[in-house]
């Protein structure tokens, strides 16, 4: 089936944010919602195909800083919104929209474009590998013992206005810290602070405790959370759900989650999108108050331009490495030679024999520094034509710092 792949006018965007209303089973009074996300849309990067004018597929982009290792921020093509009406999949729609829209990030410079998968099969076709984790847990607070742990500095509630103010620092401190976050935008923290409300949504609504690093006044940590309120017998069975905890010290980390378990009538705290490197269990007398519930994949990573790509981020170790990297799109296809090590790397074209044999979705998951080159070369994914060389770029790339975004996008 023949598409029409273009990006979208302004005036055609009621019906866009329709096609992915249905797709995603949402809302159908798409008018106000439409008009409330135009605002922060860039038409020039919202994709649609068309079927004789009809929009029945979409596809939209932003660009976004991402932490790298090394503590290196570069600017990522973010891919969301991707949707196909159920009458029209998997006839060519999103392969259409997706090679245009990475045609369009190759032009623009863009080194590397970044998305979250509804489905794993889907992405790896186009050049984009699982690069970060994330793990949901469950902590039993009446078995969660801190000690001396978490005592430190000082707790503060705070209204939503005044977290607004305080909040977005914090935040990108953070972000700097952790390779693969990405920033928030002013209307990012907005909604999480129901400063401003979706058409046809309720404001978030729960409680936010800032934390300030002892005998300074300076906020180093946020929690915002609600409670579902739950009593059986008469007995208090309350779950603390932690919709965001940042912190950018030890001790407010320590703190935020001891507050999290001491709360009166509290018997449960469940907390979504964390690391799965959280210092969390190593804070308690028993580990085993926490139980981890799920464990997937996050942020998927691709390439572009991987000279610029490769040498924007630093390295664990000394090594130099060629790499013979695959591309069925062609952006990234090529032989590198990658010299790098803790303070900086160089990354350029080379006519060197290959060293590593890779698909540009493989270097993709490597990249963030998250997933051992090692493992997946144990899967068939790298190929070795130099002995020692895998051992090598292995010790290379894996980060110190294990990549974690807490972000939705």
């Amino acid at each position: 089936m023949s598409f029409d792949i273009k990006t979208v006018d302004p005036a055609e965007f009621v019906a866009w944010y329709d096609s992915i209303s249905t797709a995603y089973f949402r809302s159908t009074d798409v008018e106000p919602l439409a008009q409330f996300r135009s605002a922060h849309v860039d038409f020039d990067r919202t994709w649609a195909a068309y079927d004789h004018g009809r929009v029945v597929a979409t596809l939209r982009t932003f660009a976004t800083p991402i932490t790298v290792p090394g503590n290196a921020s570069v600017v990522a093509d973010a891919v969301t919104n991707v949707s196909t009406l159920p009458t029209h999949r998997r006839k060519g729609a999103l392969t259409g929209m997706m090679t245009a829209s990475l045609q369009a990030a190759a032009d623009r410079g863009d080194m590397l474009s970044i998305l979250l998968a509804a489905r794993w099969p889907i992405y790896g076709r186009f050049g984009y590998g699982a690069a970060t984790e994330g793990v949901t847990f469950e902590i039993d607070a009446t078995a969660a013992d801190f000690g001396a742990a978490g005592r430190g500095g000082e707790l503060e509630f705070v209204d939503k206005a005044t977290a607004r103010s305080l909040v977005p620092r914090v935040f990108e401190s953070h972000r700097t810290l952790h390779p693969g976050a990405i920033a928030r935008t002013d209307h990012d923290f907005d909604l999480d602070f129901g400063q401003v409300v979706v058409p046809g949504r309720t404001a978030w609504d729960g409680r936010i405790v800032v934390h300030r690093s002892a005998g300074t006044s300076d906020v180093d940590g946020y929690l915002r959370y609600h409670v579902d309120d739950n009593w059986e017998g008469l007995r208090p069975r309350c779950v603390l759900v932690v919709d965001d905890l940042v912190a950018t010290t030890p001790a407010a980390y320590a703190a935020l989650w001891r507050l999290c378990c001491e709360i009166d009538n509290v018997a449960t705290v469940r907390a979504a999108d964390r690391s799965v490197d959280e210092p969390l269990p190593w804070l308690l007398a028993d580990a085993r108050a926490i139980t981890h519930t799920a464990r997937t994949d996050f942020v998927w990573v691709r390439l572009l331009d991987v000279s610029a790509a490769l040498s924007a981020r630093s390295y664990l170790t000394e090594g130099r490495v060629v790499l013979d990297v695959r591309d069925r799109l062609k952006h990234a296809e090529g032989r590198y030679l990658l010299e790098g090590g803790p303070l900086g790397a160089t990354c350029v074209p080379s006519s060197e024999p290959g060293d590593l044999e890779l698909d540009v979705a493989t270097l993709g998951s490597a990249y963030l520094g998250g997933m051992h080159l090692r493992t997946l070369a144990a899967a068939g994914l790298v190929t070795e034509h130099r002995p020692g060389a895998l051992r090598v770029a292995d010790a290379m790339f894996i980060g110190a710092t294990v990549p974690w975004c807490n972000t939705w996008f």
